[in-house]
């Protein structure tokens, strides 16, 4: 199959080594062997299984398909898997498999969102697409470095996303941010259908769906906390970083916590993994004795049962408090571990691979 040519103007013509689909408008669709990263193909979680009993019919119903960028055939299910992506340059977002994988070919005028042909045969994108052809917005904002973009506002959607969404970009490092706090005037005291707001900016959080899909889409990302004293940064690092679903009440799962640049936040989350995310019209923090976001006048992954246990609250009231000293309010943001009573004046959260 990797020596074999294809070529479909709705009527099948088999010569060698490419696979070609000429659509309705005269657009010469081509599809090469994928051997990008050897004994892997793009993981399942990108692309829709349909029948098929050739790899004629995967061609063509991969050209039909708007985003279909790429398909695998597997021969022994008679079925072909149709890709909204290609892997990534290390692999990441493959699996191991013996199956052939296609992807489609960049050739003159396949450029799309304002892309431009180069000298390459590849396509030059522009205004936050990605993509061979340019034909997507960017998964995060590591792409987006990769790509040589500004920093900035930028759609992004990952893999799973059923839309895009905005968030802000420092592509000095790929960092997607989730969490930025500056200024005092934006209440994060909502309910739970209030699913993300601020403007991404300045003051915002990304929303716990925004941020499901972000982080389940095949790439793992790390979690970095900034907060900033009046005598200071402090960071916070978790290598791993992971929310579930709705359905899972948004639990947080984290692994691994580092404190950086020789100014350690302390590891504040602990308490919190595994624990659900709660609202004050939304209590799932299984405390039967008081509502934890009501106490801390913010939505967060309180620790399970006992409010008590609550080491941080970066969703609280930001007081930037002239004295430095946190007040010991429950409702004004803090980070017991390791920052004790030291005023919290700014933060940030934000995500990287």
């Amino acid at each position: 199959m990797n020596t074999e040519r294809i070529s479909v103007f709705f009527i099948f013509l088999v010569t060698a080594r490419l696979v070609a689909v000429q659509s309705s408008a005269q657009q010469d669709v081509q599809f090469t062997v994928d051997n990008a990263c050897p004994g892997r193909v793009v993981s399942a979680a990108h692309c829709q299984e349909v029948d098929s009993l050739s790899v004629v019919q995967c061609a063509i119903q991969c050209s039909w398909r708007s985003g279909c960028v790429a398909f695998i055939r597997d021969s022994n299910r008679d079925l072909c898997r149709l890709c909204k992506a290609v892997p990534m340059a290390d692999c990441a977002n493959t699996e191991s498999s013996s199956e052939t994988a296609f992807r489609m070919k960049v050739t003159q005028g396949s450029c799309q969102n304002g892309g431009t042909f180069n000298s390459e045969e590849r396509c030059d994108c522009t205004a936050g697409f990605a993509g061979d052809w340019c034909q997507r917005p960017l998964l995060d904002c590591k792409e987006g470095m990769a790509l040589g973009y500004p920093q900035g506002l930028y759609n992004i959607q990952p893999t799973l996303a059923p839309q895009p969404f905005q968030v802000y970009c420092w592509m000095v490092f790929g960092r997607t941010y989730i969490n930025r706090r500056f200024y005092t005037s934006l209440s994060f005291y909502r309910t739970w259908q209030e699913d993300g707001f601020g403007d991404p900016a300045g003051d915002h959080w990304i929303g716990l769906e925004n941020l499901y899909h972000l982080t389940n889409s095949g790439i793992q990302y790390q979690l970095m906390v900034q907060l900033e004293l009046e005598n200071g940064t402090f960071y916070q690092q978790y290598y791993f970083f992971n929310i579930g679903d709705e359905a899972d009440l948004y639990r947080l799962y984290i692994h691994g916590s580092w404190g950086r640049h020789q100014r350690p936040a302390g590891n504040s989350l602990a308490p919190s993994q595994g624990a659900p995310f709660s609202t004050y019209d939304a209590d799932n923090d299984g405390d039967v004795m008081e509502n934890c976001a009501e106490r801390h006048q913010s939505g967060w992954w309180f620790p399970e049962g006992d409010c008590s246990l609550t080491k941080c609250n970066p969703h609280g009231v930001l007081v930037q408090s002239p004295a430095a000293l946190w007040s010991g309010k429950p409702e004004d943001v803090f980070w017991l571990e390791d920052l004790g009573d030291l005023a919290i004046w700014k933060l940030k959260m934000w995500l990287h691979r």
